[in-house]
């Protein structure tokens, strides 16, 4: 059913980027938010008045099991996954859960995936196991683990200890497997939404030119714990650093000028792109998703009852 859908709609280019702790009222336009609370989505708002946007949904007020439920449809309980996994934690994707990506690739679709993943730490586990061709500046789990060094080192832990604990970014494809490429610092967090974004262009500018149709999963950071910006968005919003920390996700994943342009000479003058943005949780609708009522794309939150917006865009 899902293959159909696929095929039905043509859809030759996926684009779906959930972003960190989002909440219902940070976005202008339908929810709300934006400019009224001294951080302006005037891109976001734009995708609104274009596209479409669904604002009632069932969502999970945690990062592992919204992310969960996204990646496969399901409740996130019954994938294991219904709490937010934390390091030595047993909850893990499964092996046998059939992801998001593993139904694209089905349909012949290349798949790659940049950023946060948070699904757990075993092998199986990860995005290159469950349905990726390949991840970029890979996050395992939450950016709070960012913070690990400094507070273990404070307390006075030895570096061989630090060491293990600490949290890396990975990179890798399901042929050559992972390797950890850098410590995830919070000095890190100033630089890592633009790394991401920058991978995110580089993977579309390639699988552009291929003949194969493509999906790609973009998990940003902010705003989650710590906020960190980049220097040209600290101090800009006067709603504080959680303003700073939504002005990049806007200028960069919405619409900067190279990866819109991007986006709009090379995907959407020949088909359709389906962009969806994942601002805190995602929907269940009770499996359904699993029959192709809801092959679709969300949002991240905290809240129990959150929103999801999804932007469809015609060439």
């Amino acid at each position: 059913m899902v293959n159909y859908l696929l095929d039905y709609c043509q859809l030759t280019a996926v684009l779906h980027s959930p972003v960190d702790n989002v909440g219902y009222g940070d976005v202008g336009g339908s929810f709300q938010g934006g400019a009224i609370r001294g951080m302006p989505t005037p891109r976001i708002d734009k995708l609104q008045s274009e596209g479409l946007v669904l604002t009632q949904f069932i969502t999970e007020p945690g990062c592992t099991p919204s992310r969960a439920g996204l990646i496969t449809g399901r409740y996130a309980h019954r994938s294991g996954c219904g709490s937010i996994i934390v390091p030595g934690s047993p909850n893990t994707l499964g092996e046998e859960e059939i992801t998001m990506a593993e139904l694209f690739k089905s349909a012949g679709y290349n798949t790659a995936i940049t950023g946060k993943w948070h699904l757990g730490g075993a092998e199986q586990s990860q995005p290159t196991n469950q349905g990726f061709d390949q991840w970029r500046v890979g996050v395992e789990g939450s950016s709070d683990q960012a913070s690990y060094r400094g507070g273990m080192q404070r307390a006075g832990f030895p570096e061989a200890v630090i060491a293990k604990a600490v949290p890396q970014i990975w990179e890798g494809t399901a042929e050559n497997g992972l390797k950890a490429v850098r410590e995830y610092t919070i000095e890190y967090r100033h630089q890592i939404e633009a790394d991401l974004t920058k991978a995110s262009i580089d993977i579309i500018n390639d699988l552009s030119k291929e003949k194969e149709p493509f999906f790609l999963y973009v998990g940003f950071t902010n705003s989650h714990y710590p906020i960190r910006t980049a220097p040209e968005f600290t101090g800009k919003s006067p709603a504080g650093p959680y303003g700073d920390a939504m002005m990049p996700l806007w200028n960069w994943i919405i619409e900067p000028e190279k990866f819109w342009m991007l986006l709009k000479l090379q995907v959407l003058k020949t088909i359709p792109l389906w962009f969806g943005f994942q601002m805190m949780a995602l929907l269940h609708l009770m499996d359904l998703w699993r029959l192709g009522v809801a092959l679709t794309v969300s949002l991240k939150a905290t809240l129990a009852m959150e929103m999801k917006a999804l932007c469809v865009l015609q060439a």
